[in-house]
């Protein structure tokens, strides 16, 4: 079908063309015919010379990645410094009474460490207490806390303090709703660490941990393959002598047979002198670190899950299905090694199961796990972080806004104390010594006969006047005239006019 659509694909294009272009479609052919060829002598019941080189360059990309040591990516950072200073903010702004229910009772700077019963929390308390626990403590210690000292917080004036209080509050609300949006680690992703992700690799190769000296039959296998036993030790499994590593895998798929295999199956370096003698259970350890050592050297890059997860994904599409199962490697009739049966490794039932059967393989199912955990990991630092720059936002905000505050209130009372100013020069003058109608300024003020004085005339003073800079007292204006106390002082300006 594939040669057939490539004769209809060119000759009516194609071969109108250059000389060179048909020199290009003889390559097509050709590279389609030795495709079939190895197809069909495949399936005439021999295995050739590299036919298992992409299921092992698939298995030897766990084997790099099963370095004596291994590097993860740092857990997700939820220390949050943001989120700290805006419950400091918060906290600094709260009402006395809310503040007052984290200090015990009669104890100096001592707190409670979790809601006291008798307040009856509400259910989202045991989680926010921390948080609100520290700011209360910081706040208390004023400007020795450095957030407190750096923002100024232990300077905010009771009136500050009211204004910031509903501006402030939904910041702090949102910021701790932000820290509760990150992925619950339900894999322990963040307790994973590098010793453990070694450990599970070397084991998934090896089937121990550290790396040995050389590989050991009883571990790679369940136990040692007995005599003529490898067709049933090449299935993967947890008992008897089956396969349980990727050691033993590649053994299996590119150790030879010694009177019928077929050499170089997985590598052309392959030594073509080494056989696993099946008759007598012969085989060699030496044999398998030197397929081992094909894959070249363990990987020193940081582990991801995306490594593992390709490695595991690379392994699995190789995977081809016969009757009922499944088989990595070359297969044809059985995987005893010989060029006419094959050689790999069954994965029985794979065909009707084959998720749970992947998975039941016994380094596969150690290999989903650490990638599992991985995934978690990265997923929970890529969350941490975008949360850490959504905090610093809000940070920003309550900042910006307790310094807003700040001038608004400035200006606020300089304001006021220009409008007392005003009122206070046009009254001024009724305070001063004027005891006669005469002396009383109509404009702003009225004369008591009763009390023979002169008063502001209604509405015209506020109740602070006289208490702050600018007020009564201080009209130069006004208390040139009524300081004159003879008609012969009343000059300059003044008018005597006597009393009524």
């Amino acid at each position: 079908m594939l040669l057939m659509t490539v004769l209809r694909s060119d000759t009516g294009f194609e071969l109108s063309r250059s000389h060179k272009s048909s020199q290009m479609i003889n390559s097509v052919f050709s590279l389609v015919l030795a495709i079939i060829a190895s197809h069909s002598k495949r399936a005439d019941g021999n295995v050739g010379s590299g036919d298992a080189a992409a299921e092992f360059e698939a298995l030897c990309k766990i084997v790099r990645l099963a370095a004596p040591t291994v590097t993860i990516p740092t857990a997700a950072d939820t220390n949050w410094p943001a989120i700290e200073k805006i419950a400091k903010i918060n906290m600094t702004v709260a009402d006395k009474e809310w503040k007052q229910i984290f200090r015990k009772k009669g104890e100096s700077k001592a707190y409670h460490d979790a809601p006291p019963p008798e307040l009856k929390p509400n259910s989202d308390w045991q989680d926010k207490w921390p948080l609100w626990k520290a700011a209360v403590e910081a706040i208390d210690n004023g400007s020795e806390d450095v957030d407190v000292k750096e923002m100024q917080l232990d300077k905010l004036d009771e009136q500050q303090r009211t204004l910031l209080r509903p501006h402030i509050i939904p910041i702090a609300e949102t910021a701790v709703a932000l820290t509760r949006t990150i992925t619950s680690d339900t894999v322990g992703g963040d307790k994973l660490t590098n010793k453990e992700a070694a450990e599970t690799l070397l084991d998934a190769v090896y089937g121990e941990h550290p790396k040995p000296t050389s590989v050991r039959f009883e571990k790679i296998f369940v136990a040692k393959p007995a005599n003529n036993g490898r067709t049933a030790a090449c299935e993967f499994g947890t008992t008897e002598n089956r396969v349980r590593t990727v050691a033993a895998t590649l053994a299996c798929i590119c150790y030879k047979d010694n009177s019928a295999g077929q050499t170089q199956v997985c590598k052309h370096e392959q030594d073509t002198t080494h056989d696993w003698t099946d008759a007598s259970a012969t085989m060699t350890a030496d044999h398998i670190e030197n397929i081992l050592a094909l894959c070249g050297k363990p990987s020193t890059e940081t582990l991801t899950s995306e490594a593992v997860q390709d490695a595991l994904q690379g392994i699995r599409s190789k995977i081809t299905t016969k009757a009922n199962d499944g088989y990595i490697g070359p297969f044809i009739s059985a995987c005893s090694g010989t060029a006419a049966s094959g050689t790999c490794v069954k994965i029985s039932g794979y065909k009707d199961a084959p998720d749970s059967k992947w998975q039941a393989i016994p380094w596969v199912g150690r290999l989903l796990i650490l990638q599992q955990k991985l995934a978690m990991r990265e997923k929970r630092i890529k969350e941490a972080d975008q949360i850490n720059n959504q905090l610093n936002v809000e940070l920003a905000k309550a900042i910006a806004t307790r310094y807003a505050v700040k001038h608004a209130q400035k200006l606020l009372t300089s304001k006021v104390q220009q409008q007392k100013k005003e009122v206070n020069q046009h009254t001024a003058g009724c305070h001063l010594r004027n005891k006669t109608i005469e002396e009383c300024p109509s404009d702003h003020c009225n004369y008591d006969d009763k009390e023979k004085e002169c008063k502001p005339k209604e509405g015209s003073e506020t109740p602070a006047a006289g208490t702050e800079d600018g007020a009564a007292g201080t009209n130069a204006e006004a208390k040139k005239c009524s300081d004159k106390k003879t008609e012969g002082e009343c000059k300059d300006g003044c008018k005597w006019e006597g009393e009524t």
